[in-house]
């Protein structure tokens, strides 16, 4: 069990990871070319990044949420799959967006904090 939670806080470490990754490549590169800068605020570009990051980092340390479920209710004849790893790699994608909504909302960009001209958010 306890290989199980240990696993689960890497896979939420993880999601961190891809968060900071996205925001630094994507934020820096938007911010170096104009014509990138147009596309700054769409979703789908950092959805595509983070989407594949996260598959990615999956991939490479072979977590299988799926797995971990199974195992951690008795069944231990369940193998690693590349479905389970890729819903993984998307789960952490998703909660990379968590984890960014969680710090725009308590650390608030400069630009953010001139548009609410100093009044909290909510």
């Amino acid at each position: 069990m306890d290989k199980i939670f240990a696993n689960l806080l890497v896979i939420t470490l993880l999601a961190f990871v891809v968060e900071t990754i996205v925001e630094a490549i994507w934020g820096r590169l938007s911010d170096a070319f104009e014509k990138l800068a147009t596309w700054r605020g769409k979703n789908i570009v950092t959805l595509v990044l983070t989407v594949a990051i996260g598959v990615l980092g999956a991939w490479v340390y072979h977590f299988d949420i799926l797995h971990l479920a199974f195992t951690s209710v008795g069944l231990t004849d369940v193998s690693i799959t590349s479905y389970g790893i890729t819903v993984t790699g998307i789960a952490i994608a998703m909660g990379s967006a968590y984890i960014h909504q969680i710090i725009s909302k308590f650390f608030p960009s400069k630009d953010q904090q001139l548009i609410n001209n100093g009044k909290p958010q909510g």
